[in-house]
């Protein structure tokens, strides 16, 4: 048995859209207490921001250097420290220290330090300014470029200055 496509007998007539049925909102405002102060309330003061160094030729010496933690030479970048970053603040490059990145079978110090979990945050804290302050001195950089960064307990659980 042949079979064929189903041919309609009459065309279909084009029928407009039914309306929709539209939304009737009342709204009447509620008497409300209003919040009033006894007294004047303090403005927030805004809190200076720390200077923060930015040089990218710091950081390609920085990278020069063979790595802080193994010594390896050649694979180093300009780590920085992870105290005083935040949500929208930059690293100071005075906390960059040099630390090997990934290669072939190695993933590297970088992430060794600052990802992989492998240090508690006070020991990495530890770590990143002791190399910071070493890549300082290897570079001959002034000492009172260190950063200021607030002391934090677990600062002092360390020993850290």
């Amino acid at each position: 048995m042949k079979r064929c496509a189903l041919v309609r007998q009459k065309p279909l007539r084009a029928r407009p859209p039914a309306p929709r049925p539209r939304k009737v909102t009342t709204y009447s405002p509620r008497p409300r207490a209003v919040a009033t102060a006894s007294r004047p309330l303090p403005m927030a003061t805004p809190s200076p921001k720390d200077l923060r160094i930015r040089s990218e030729s710091y950081r390609r010496l920085v990278a020069a250097l063979p790595c802080a933690h193994c010594g390896a030479f050649g694979f180093s970048q300009a780590a920085h420290g992870d105290e005083g970053k935040g949500l929208g603040i930059k690293a100071c490059d005075s906390t960059c220290y040099p630390a090997c990145g990934p290669r072939p079978g190695i993933p590297g110090c970088h992430w060794l330090i600052g990802t992989s979990g492998a240090f508690s945050r006070a020991e990495r804290r530890q770590l990143e300014r002791r190399y910071a302050s070493e890549t300082r001195a290897a570079l001959g950089v002034d000492e009172r470029l260190r950063p200021r960064i607030a002391a934090t307990p677990e600062a002092h659980a360390v020993g850290a200055p």
